[in-house]
């Protein structure tokens, strides 16, 4: 699949999610629109962007986000002043998630010392006695999943989720230290992905521009960058943070 095909099915699965007709998030520029279910909420495709903001925010955003470009509203400025914002209505941004969409490419090199099973759906409660695959794992929708095995230790897992949606099914690894640096995370990824594709459904990957390991293994797998977005989360309690 080209990465402009994979985004267009991206958009229309996101789209009725957010609560938008479909034709939202196409063509180019900046949309403001009010939402219910979101504190706020901040997605750019590049070319098109998107603000979603609660009633608390959304005049202030009409006012401060006019007439910004669809990148520069993601520039340190900008968020400089959401976050401010967001904090006097203790809030702050949860982080940057950068999204990166499945396209495929030249093949990954197995290693070949591991031993791999796949986890389908029915076989996630056998999984979750393993502690340690946090990313690989959200322990809520999990519906598939790929191990390696070096003798009986689990020592990587990546694992896929359908939280956002029927089509749209989000990728994570997780390697153990002793195992690293062996090609384990490209490969299962990339096994993985092909594995979502033969299911009907569109693999991605998030991570956060400072991660580059991460962002190694996605690329190294065959996925390319997609969206990104921000969004808000309360803040803790006072103290929550020691």
């Amino acid at each position: 699949m080209k990465r402009r095909e994979a985004m267009a099915l991206v958009r229309r699965e996101l789209a009725p999610r957010w609560g938008l007709p479909a034709e939202t998030l196409m063509g180019a520029g900046v949309t403001l629109v009010p939402a219910e279910d979101v504190y706020f909420h901040m997605a750019t495709f590049g070319d098109r962007t998107l603000v979603r903001a609660g009633r608390e925010l959304y005049d202030w955003c009409a006012e401060t986000l006019a007439g910004v470009s669809p990148d520069g509203l993601m520039d340190g400025e900008t968020l400089y002043q959401v976050e401010r914002k967001l904090r006097r209505h203790r809030h702050r941004l949860a982080g940057e998630h950068v999204r990166y969409v499945y396209v495929g490419g030249e093949a990954v090199p197995r290693p070949e010392r591991y031993a791999y099973r796949l986890f389908e759906l029915g076989d996630m409660a056998a999984l979750y006695r393993y502690p340690g695959f946090q990313s690989a794992l959200n322990y809520r929708r999990d519906v598939l999943a790929l191990g390696a095995f070096e003798g009986e230790a689990l020592v990587a897992l990546a694992g896929a989720d359908d939280l956002t949606g029927a089509r749209l099914w989000q990728i994570g690894i997780d390697v153990r230290d002793g195992s690293r640096r062996a090609g384990l995370a490209a490969y299962l990824v990339r096994q993985l992905a092909e594995a979502v594709i033969g299911r009907g459904a569109l693999p991605f990957y998030t991570t956060w521009s400072a991660n580059l390991g991460a962002t190694l293994t996605a690329l190294r797998a065959g996925f390319l960058p997609g969206w990104v977005e921000y969004f808000a989360e309360p803040l803790p309690a006072r103290g929550a943070l020691g």
